[in-house]
């Protein structure tokens, strides 16, 4: 069995910008600048096994695509060297954002875990309202290509989550479910999310910290029934960062979290204290 480490991490971000509906943005971003650098722990825990297995980096810069000032934000997850010779894993998502509007312009990953290889990109139009996808795996003799329709709302894992940040929280109504269309996995699935409000959280290495939590569902391959879809739980800071600080997602053998570790080159000041 994979242990897609990055691939649960990258799902529990998606579900937290679901204002395709109700969910309003303040209208420009206050929360993060193009130097920003986020470091997480993914920890397994089954039984009395409780390690930490990979370590996860999103980096956030100012980058010039197709003539247009952009964010580029780069994802990668690499498993620990204390189990490489277990398993091999390096995941890599990158995703450019409009800086104006913070739309997505181009998506791409390249995953690499064992044997397993896989790297696909999004092209999106948003004259005309489509994405243009291209995905290839190792045991393909050629790349398939697809185009979906899209709104104005659609987004991937990574410009889902930042765009996120930009939205006004305070607007959220507890137990309040939302339920958008994303572009995944080389097809566009529902998300349901569920904005449960703000809560106290112990976090190892943080201490107790003001969150605001989510629960999340991911429908299932069909892209419609959530009932046999994935469910995460996540909690964000509690102020004007608005970062993801752990992630609980249950796994068919015991469960995977991800906390935050260190961060640097954030925009606003944070009461955050890291503990080595």
């Amino acid at each position: 069995m994979k242990i897609k480490i990055l691939y649960i991490f990258i799902l529990s971000l998606l579900f937290s910008n679901s204002y395709a509906q109700d969910f309003e943005k303040t209208g420009c971003n206050t929360a993060f600048t193009g130097n920003e650098r986020l470091l997480y722990l993914a920890n397994y825990r089954i039984g009395f096994i409780n390690v930490d297995i990979a370590v996860l980096s999103i980096n956030t810069y100012l980058e010039k695509k197709d003539n247009k000032d952009t964010y580029k934000i780069h994802a990668i997850g690499e498993i620990d060297s204390d189990y490489e010779w277990f398993f091999t894993m390096r995941d890599e998502y990158s995703v450019w954002l409009d800086k104006n509007n913070l739309k997505p312009l181009f998506f791409e990953n390249d995953i690499l875990e064992g044997d397993y290889r896989y790297y696909s990109n999004y092209v999106y139009d948003w004259d005309s309202l489509k994405v243009h996808t291209i995905e290839k795996k190792l045991s393909w003799e050629k790349e398939k290509k697809r185009t979906y329709d899209i709104s104005n709302a659609s987004y991937d894992a990574l410009s889902m989550f930042f765009n996120l940040r930009v939205c006004d929280v305070d607007k959220f109504k507890v137990n309040q479910v939302f339920v958008l269309k994303l572009v995944f996995a080389n097809r566009i699935r529902s998300v349901e999310l569920t904005y449960k409000g703000k809560e106290v959280k112990r976090i190892p290495g943080l201490g107790k910290q003001n969150t605001i939590k989510f629960e999340c569902q991911l429908a299932n391959d069909s892209g419609v029934s959530f009932e046999d879809g994935s469910s995460f739980s996540l909690w964000l800071s509690d102020d004007e960062n608005l970062i993801p600080l752990y992630i609980d997602s249950p796994i068919r053998v015991g469960s995977v979290r991800v906390r935050l570790y260190d961060a640097k080159g954030l925009r606003n000041p944070t009461k955050l204290k890291f503990r080595r």
